[in-house]
């Protein structure tokens, strides 16, 4: 199920069709083809009907919302792997030693494509424009690449945006107390 007021499956069977997705992704797409505008356009149908096949549109859902949901699944997931993959480039000093560590779950041409792409000068400039973007944040979030329904798990209400807000930007310290992680967040949320 998607209820109508969040973008996310939810109920049991929830994580299975994100697994379903992110393995199918994996299975069908190829690097090469380069951004996920152009992997979507070339492979979106067919990763679709794979999952569509697998899983039963029920409780009145809406076809076309559920496709959306597991595309836009497939795309988040696409950019968590490219990331973890380019965290594996950059263990090695050299292509050739980058070459001779594939990860086992990328094609050895793909794996080519990406040390060429990583190394490029294209890349590098817009990796640094990120890093100096990423170092303008002046406040720090909690949730991690991890997204969770914004409901109170107790009365099953939509939680406040400003419980979501403290949902984001607090942690557990070593006494086991909720703590700010940094007094900008704090000072927003008061």
């Amino acid at each position: 199920m998607i209820p109508d007021d969040i973008d996310r499956v939810v109920g049991p069977g929830a994580i299975d069709i994100v697994s379903y997705s992110g393995l199918t992704m994996r299975s069908i797409i190829s690097f090469r083809e380069g951004k996920w505008q152009k992997i979507v356009l070339k492979y979106g149908e067919e990763m679709w009907l794979r999952v569509k096949n697998k899983f039963e549109v029920c409780g009145g859902l809406r076809e076309h919302k559920l496709q959306g949901f597991v595309i836009s699944s497939m795309q988040r997931l696409f950019r968590a792997w490219k990331a973890q993959l380019l965290t594996d480039y950059l263990r090695y000093a050299t292509d050739e030693e980058r070459l001779s560590h594939r990860p086992k779950d990328v094609q050895l041409e793909d794996w080519k494509y990406l040390v060429k792409y990583f190394g490029s000068e294209e890349f590098k400039i817009v990796s640094e424009r990120n890093k100096r973007n990423r170092e303008k944040q002046i406040t720090k979030h909690a949730c991690g690449t991890k997204s969770f329904a914004e409901r109170d798990p107790v009365s099953g209400e939509k939680n406040t945006p400003n419980k979501v807000w403290e949902i984001q930007h607090t942690r557990k310290n070593d006494n086991r107390e909720w703590v700010w992680l940094d007094s900008k967040s704090q000072q927003i949320h008061d």
